[in-house]
């Protein structure tokens, strides 16, 4: 039996860009954990932030490199990074890797408690951990083990974080608070972009002196980039605009494949029905997939009635 599994959102008056109230706490902080005094600010040597809409979605993956440069810890001894970051609301965090060497070691997915006493262990061993933990609901937590005074080390954060949509443009704020989370200035940052049809007209609506420019990677392949110098991290956000890809006031996109999937729709009725008035009325069929053992207690009933006064709310407030 085929699965399908339907996420709808319902556009009434269109969708302002929509920026996360809550305070922002970046930091970046290197100490021995033998000890935990003192500690420093550590620095952000290199990042890099990868783009590619999914759906609704936007799969980010940041890619940092980190130092103790400007610390006073003797060359050599092995230190404990602790970068605390703030990601955009409801952002879904998919993963996270860690570099040893030349090898890249991909986080498993644990509980908390089981999580935390394996780091602490390995940590006790001097060996190579990294945990990536959420603190509330906006708030992350990534600590890395060891690394060396004097040398350097190399992470990626994944995640989802939905689009901010209207009739004209999606937008996704990038999280480059954490870059300004280091004892130095935030390094030049480059943005890399994987886009397929049908999106369009890519640009950083906060940076308009910058371009994408086309570039090709023997092992990613082909992307657009734009390099942000310094000065325009400082203090500014950034944000990427890709031209919605509606018609008829309509997205539907489907991921998966031919036993299972699920379906992406986004809907602004006021680019479907003429709520002027100028028009006889029309009939609208809403086609869903009910599951009762994902529904969470919604009987069929509740949610037509819910769709259905959605839909009338926006006709009245047209």
């Amino acid at each position: 039996m085929k699965l399908l599994r339907l996420y709808l959102l319902i556009v009434l008056g269109g969708l302002s860009l929509l920026r996360s109230q809550a305070q922002q706490f970046n930091s970046l902080t290197v100490l021995d954990p033998q000890f935990n005094w003192p500690n420093y600010r550590g620095t952000i040597e290199e990042a890099t932030i990868t783009l590619r809409p999914v759906g609704l979605y936007t799969e980010v993956g940041v890619y940092l490199t980190i130092s103790a440069k400007d610390a006073s810890f003797q060359v050599g001894r092995q230190l404990e990074a602790v970068l605390g970051f703030t990601l955009p609301d409801n952002s879904i965090v998919n993963d996270s890797w860690l570099w040893i060497d030349t090898t890249i070691i991909r986080a498993k997915i644990l509980d908390r408690w089981t999580a935390s006493t394996i780091y602490e262990n390995i940590v006790q061993r001097r060996q190579d951990p990294s945990i990536l933990t959420k603190a509330t609901a906006n708030q992350y937590s990534l600590r890395i083990y060891p690394l060396i005074m004097g040398d350097k080390r190399k992470v990626k954060i994944n995640y989802l974080v939905p689009g901010n949509w209207t009739t004209e443009e999606v937008q996704t704020v990038l999280p480059v608070g954490l870059l300004r989370s280091g004892q130095a200035t935030p390094p030049p940052l480059e943005i890399r972009l994987f886009m397929d049809s049908p999106w369009q007209n890519p640009k950083l609506s906060t940076h308009p002196e910058l371009n994408f420019v086309p570039k090709q990677d023997p092992e990613v392949g082909t992307y657009l980039s734009a390099l942000i110098p310094p000065a325009g991290l400082s203090t500014r956000e950034v944000i990427l605009s890709l031209k919605a890809p509606l018609k008829n006031g309509v997205f539907l996109s489907r991921y998966g494949d031919n036993q299972e999937g699920y379906y992406q729709m986004a809907l602004f009725p006021e680019q479907m029905i003429d709520f002027s008035g100028n028009l006889k009325p029309r009939r609208i069929l809403v086609l869903v997939h009910y599951n009762p053992a994902t529904a969470l207690g919604i009987s069929p009933s509740q949610l037509m009635s819910e769709i259905s006064a959605q839909l009338k709310r926006g006709a009245s407030t047209a």
